[in-house]
């Protein structure tokens, strides 16, 4: 089999960076919008953050001033449930967490899913407040802060701005059969999901390393020239995708290169 070849980087034996360099780890934020902006994701008002539990875990921690990032998104993550656990607790009732957030999915398909512009608020807090939020992980979890933004790349035939003769080229390049290729473009079985994920993983100073492939997920690095957050932490930026997908993905993030503005080439 031939080697799996991008950006000069042999993906059997590292992880590839997407061949741009960020000046800023401040920057992540709009990254992020860029991303979501470009026409190459699809459901972009839908969007899934997780561990969000652990960022909302590490709000109720915090005091939450009266403007600024952290007043906003605590309003819109926590403004309900601190309502809801006040009157429980004026009325002599227990108010129990899961069974609480369980009930507002229910009630709420859309509960805890945020539009581009939520999303890079989000994740502009993480980096706002990353020295506050590894020190809480590293207390409460033990281990490092990390937070992940869903996106899904659209129906490999109905793609806006990749050719369908270019995506079966990629996927083919990059070990794809004739089973999945089927799969993708001839509506021959289930369709794949087309799911992959934006992360941004904390460390202390000097100690950010990127993350190596896990099972079936892969990773492309996104370089940044200051990873500092903070004044003791640094970030990591990256972008999984599912190995079985991985020319779709890399032709994606090629295409993606090719559009971003927040760039310092290496």
């Amino acid at each position: 089999m031939m080697p799996r070849i991008w950006n000069g980087k042999n993906l059997d034996d590292e992880v590839p960076e997407l061949g741009l360099r960020l000046d800023f780890a401040s920057l992540i934020p709009d990254f992020a919008s860029q991303l979501l902006e470009s026409g190459l994701v699809t459901d972009t008002e839908h969007l899934l953050l997780t561990p969000l539990d652990d960022l909302k875990a590490w709000l109720r921690t915090q005091n939450p001033g009266e403007a600024g990032l952290l007043h906003e998104v605590r309003e819109l993550l926590l403004g309900q449930e601190l309502v809801d656990r006040a009157k429980a607790e004026k009325e002599g009732a227990h108010f129990d967490l899961v069974d609480y957030e369980l009930g507002m999915m229910q009630a709420d398909e859309t509960y805890e899913q945020f539009n581009p512009e939520w999303a890079k608020n989000i994740l502009g807090l993480v980096v706002e407040e990353a020295d506050s939020l590894q020190a809480w992980s590293q207390a409460e979890l033990k281990t490092n802060f990390s937070m992940a933004l869903s996106f899904t790349l659209p129906d490999a035939r109905k793609n806006p701005l990749l050719g369908v003769e270019a995506i079966e080229a990629s996927m083919r390049k990059f070990g794809a059969g004739e089973t999945m290729i089927g799969r993708m473009l001839k509506n021959a079985g289930k369709k794949p999901e087309y799911s992959g994920m934006l992360l941004i993983e904390l460390a202390g100073r000097g100690m950010a390393r990127p993350p190596r492939p896990a099972g079936s997920t892969y990773f492309v690095t996104v370089g940044l020239a200051d990873a500092r957050v903070g004044d003791s932490s640094d970030a990591v930026l990256s972008l999984a995708y599912p190995k079985e997908l991985e020319g779709y993905f890399l032709l994606s993030f090629d295409a993606l290169r090719q559009q971003l503005t927040l760039k310092e080439e290496p």
